[in-house]
């Protein structure tokens, strides 16, 4: 079972629809393209718009916004900037890396609750992740999966506040001690926020995390 298994492709999904967790819940959300070629600046390059998987160009980002699975994040730390992402098909989070200065511009701070939108599978020669230790409730269908921080990428803040409300405390609790236990069992190892999302964590010291933050 691959990525299209999780897509978007049936109009009973309305925005108005409630979150439920333990089953697919699309993005359904706007893009601001501005913002997706500041905050993922390879999605724009002429060699990933040419040659690149289409996960990773503007069009990919733009699909999985609509079509993608929502889910939780947490910021662990703020400097640096880390945020736990939790997919329930793994039932595990990864942890992502962004510039330090992103925190303050976004108002996040440490226990900041963000809204994730997830795409699994990943592309081309698909392999199992080493930084997802999946938990006792996998399903084991995916391989992999990619998330998109919803806060980054889109406009639509009604949405993003009212699907929050929606996902019950113990998922965002359950989220944060996940993201402690990563940091854990993967001391100083994070995966690049602003780089290629399905690729295994990296030292943090080692991220090049090459934003543009003029927004």
């Amino acid at each position: 079972m691959g990525v299209m298994d999780k897509l978007n492709h049936f109009a009973s999904f309305k925005d108005t629809d409630i979150f439920q967790p333990g089953q697919f819940n699309p993005g359904l959300f706007d893009v601001n393209k501005k913002k997706v070629k500041k905050l993922y600046p390879r999605s724009s390059s002429l060699n990933v718009m040419l040659n690149g998987p289409a996960a990773e160009r503007i069009d990919g980002i733009i699909r999985q916004m609509n079509d993608g699975d929502l889910s939780t994040g947490i910021v662990m730390s703020m400097n640096p900037l880390l945020v736990a992402c939790y997919s329930g098909d793994f039932d595990a989070v990864v942890l992502y890396c962004y510039p330090t200065e992103l925190g303050p511009k976004m108002g996040w701070s440490t226990g900041t609750r963000l809204l994730t939108v997830n795409w699994y599978d990943g592309y081309g020669k698909i392999k199992k992740n080493k930084d997802i230790d999946r938990g006792p409730r996998s399903n084991n269908k995916f391989k992999t999966f990619g998330p998109l921080v919803a806060e980054l990428y889109t406009d639509n803040s009604e949405r993003i506040a009212r699907k929050k409300s929606e996902i019950p405390e113990e998922m965002w609790q359950y989220t944060e001690s996940l993201g402690r236990q990563y940091m854990t069992a993967h001391p100083g190892m994070a995966r690049e926020g602003c780089g290629p999302r399905f690729k295994d964590a990296r030292p943090i010291e080692q991220l090049k995390l090459k934003c543009k933050l003029d927004f």
